[in-house]
């Protein structure tokens, strides 16, 4: 059911699509919930959708889609919840129907996670997807930079190789200006790093929205903002043992309260 009851879909451009594997209606689809297949058809629109074998996804664009920092919509996302998208990749990776790889940075933050589905044995390095004339990309894929610049580069590539004219809609045609205008995710995935050690991944979206409105209130720009979170986020690791903390449900709670201390908004209450 849709969210928006004044929705009203204008109707699909031929032959802009993207291939979808028959597997997943004619073998799939009764043992799928709702979040798992919505998230599935996401990383197929971000892999196979612009022929690449595997994407990286942050979590909020899982939730809201690629959104530049105008608010122009690139794409949707699944319209799902933090917790929806949890359930969702949980599901289909318990299932085998896709592939994630976790990676980690040198200091210790988790990166943006790399999607792919699982391929069948006979059909693991068959570089065609079934008739579809372009090649799956085989190129190394990184976490490093913003994943919404890789995306949109992407998408221009995609738009240039049709020779139909882009559809009309209220979602925007990427352009090479728009790279400069995007939100840097360094501090969602920092977030998102915290909320995984602190055993609080189904709150993800609200601590990032936390995050965010936390930024907010102060002075700093991105850089510093992230030197301060991350000094938070090491001075609740080194007290995680101590009695306050051991509460599972507290560890995140307790580390908005540093992270508040550290920026200083805990004296301005006063």
């Amino acid at each position: 059911m849709s969210k928006n009851k004044d929705f009203v879909f204008e109707g699909f451009r031929y032959p802009r699509y993207t291939q979808v594997p028959d597997e997943l209606f004619d073998v799939l689809m009764p043992d799928l919930t709702e979040a798992e297949i919505k998230c599935l058809l996401y990383v197929i629109r971000r892999t196979f959708g612009f022929r690449k074998e595997s994407d990286a996804i942050a979590t909020k664009q899982f939730i809201e889609g690629i959104v530049t920092r105008d608010g122009r919509q690139l794409d949707r996302g699944t319209g799902l919840s933090s917790k929806g998208v949890w359930s969702g990749l949980k599901g289909l990776e318990e299932k085998g129907i896709i592939e994630v790889a976790r990676r980690v940075a040198p200091d210790g933050d988790y990166e943006i996670n790399v999607y792919s589905l699982k391929f069948h044995v006979s059909e693991r390095g068959v570089p065609t997807l079934g008739s579809n004339p372009y090649y799956l990309r085989k190129e190394p894929v990184t976490t490093s930079g913003s994943i919404q610049e890789t995306v949109e580069q992407e998408t221009v590539e995609q738009e240039t190789d049709l020779s139909k004219p882009p559809p009309s809609s209220n979602l925007s045609t990427p352009n090479e200006e728009d790279i400069e205008e995007l939100i840097s995710p360094e501090l969602e995935i920092l977030i998102e790093t915290c909320s995984r050690e602190f055993d609080d991944m189904p709150h993800l979206e609200s601590n990032q929205t936390r995050a965010f409105n936390l930024w907010a209130k102060t002075r700093y720009d991105a850089a510093e903002m992230l030197v301060r979170t991350r000094q938070a986020r090491e001075t609740t690791k080194l007290r995680i043992g101590s009695s306050a903390v051991k509460n599972r449900q507290k560890k995140m709670a307790y580390f908005f309260a540093v992270l508040e201390d550290v920026l200083g908004l805990k004296q301005a209450k006063s």
